[in-house]
């Protein structure tokens, strides 16, 4: 399906029926907190939002999408939290009660991320998506998502999706709601910590899968193996605007249809063909899951959680841990006993407070590199401008002497120099290295521009 300027125009053909009492969606601007308050409470009341309303708020919230990574970073600065929410499958009146109760609305001060499985199963998968679009749509850069793996056709015609989209609205909205799928991120880190995906990680390297692995899962770990593990940079980079399936895209099939196991390496999925499981040696430090959706199909009898992320900045994480050692020393300390603690406690807040130190600097150093990055980008493609129009104005000059145009820019706060070239046709940038006059400094800065620069992070896990 072409998504685009004919399906936007198409959209604003539709009529608003005259007794609609809703929110107007007027664009992304219109979308407030009274119009999230009277969405949330007309769907209470069974009613519905008109289709030219859901096909534009899909198509703005498309076009965020498209400008999102298939891996996204998310900064929790310290003092403050981001709420995780897991499966919700269309349960409304349990997801309304969530946020109003539990996780509050998302704001700027209050993140979410949505960690995948919105819809199917439950029979308000449209109004949980068109709530979640509406969050999005009012903050985009506080309100995040994950794929799931029914945030796809094959599971959505399985699973009702579909079919509600139809009798609620038509198929051609269908087809736009599976493109906003497509474009959904595979996961996210949070503050550099933890890697959320809906369902896990990489699984094994090479895609082993014969029959005797499901009788036998445990030997199979001694087969399926990874030697060489996937950078982020690398997930970064996946393309993820596909319906997944294992032959041609297994590393989106292992963040949407992956499952924790118990014993170590990888093992066979009984739910589907080439999809793996993962047990804890794979993960790094911990594993945590979070579902969100209670009684589960109004069978499986379950409660439901969300995971509420804290970062409590290094004095205040200090001051818990050394609180919690100063607790669990009395515990082990007899009556009586002139034991003393004293010399560990210190060492253990100045092992703490040391590496917080480090931390704070490496973060830092991490934020001077990227604004030197980001301006070296604009110089050359400022400089690149200037050149085109060179170029443009010389073509057009009578031809005489050999001549030579150049032009240099020295990046404030580096060692570095931008000079483009240009003679009778032939232009070129060059990236100069000048020395520091002071060789201390010099040195320090160039190293320390490549320590930030070369640095690579890696993590695994649900939450962990």
């Amino acid at each position: 399906m072409a998504i685009g300027a004919d399906l936007r125009a198409y959209a604003q053909s539709l009529p608003v029926p005259p007794d609609y009492t809703g929110p107007p969606y007027n664009g992304p601007s219109s979308v407030n907190d009274a119009f999230v308050d009277h969405l949330l409470n007309m769907y209470k009341t069974q009613a519905k939002l008109p289709m030219k309303y859901s096909y534009l708020m899909a198509l703005d919230v498309l076009d965020i999408l498209k400008q999102e990574k298939s891996l996204q970073r998310v900064a929790v600065p310290p003092g403050s939290k981001i709420t995780v929410v897991g499966d919700i499958h269309g349960q409304y009146f349990d997801f309304v009660h969530m946020i109003e109760q539990v996780t509050g609305k998302p704001s700027p001060q209050n993140p979410i991320l949505f960690n995948g499985d919105f819809v199917d199963r439950g029979p308000w998968s449209v109004e949980v998506l068109l709530c979640l679009y509406a969050f999005k749509l009012q903050y985009p850069t506080a309100v995040h998502f994950n794929r799931g793996n029914h945030e796809s056709e094959m599971t959505n015609y399985q699973y009702g999706f579909a079919n509600e989209v139809k009798v609620k609205y038509e198929d051609k909205l269908m087809e736009l709601f599976s493109e906003t799928f497509r474009y959904l991120p595979l996961a996210t880190v949070l503050e550099n910590q933890v890697f959320v995906s809906h369902a896990g990680v990489p699984g094994p390297q090479e895609r082993l899968w014969e029959d005797w692995m499901q009788k036998a899962p445990d030997e199979a770990a001694g087969v399926l193996r990874r030697d060489q593990q996937v950078t982020l940079a690398e997930i970064e980079a996946t393309n993820r605007v596909c319906e997944p399936n294992p032959m041609d895209f297994p590393l989106v099939i292992d963040f949407l249809w992956s499952d924790p196991k118990g014993a170590n390496g990888y093992g066979p999925s009984t739910r589907v063909p080439m999809v793996y499981t993962f047990g804890p040696d794979e993960t790094i430090p911990n594993v945590i899951t979070v579902f969100s959706a209670p009684n589960y199909i109004d069978r499986a009898g379950n409660l439901a959680a969300v995971a509420v992320l804290t970062n409590q900045g290094p004095v205040e994480a200090v001051t818990q841990a050394d609180q919690q050692f100063v607790t669990q020393a009395e515990e082990l300390k007899r009556p009586g006993s002139t034991w003393s603690y004293e010399v560990d406690r210190y060492a253990l807040r100045a092992v703490l407070e040391g590496s917080f130190r480090r931390e704070a600097a490496y973060a830092d150093e991490h934020r001077i590199a990227a604004r030197s990055q980001q301006s070296t980008v604009e110089i050359i493609s400022r400089l690149q401008g200037q050149m085109e129009n060179l170029q443009m104005r010389l073509q057009h000059m009578r031809a005489g002497q050999p001549w030579f145009i150049s032009s240099s820019y020295r990046i404030p706060g580096t060692p570095l120099t931008m000079i483009g070239r240009f003679q009778q046709g032939r232009a070129s940038i060059e990236l100069n290295l000048a020395a520091d006059r002071d060789p201390v400094t010099a040195e320090a800065g160039f190293v320390r521009g490549l320590v930030a620069q070369n640095s690579l992070h890696n993590g695994h896990g649900g939450i962990g």
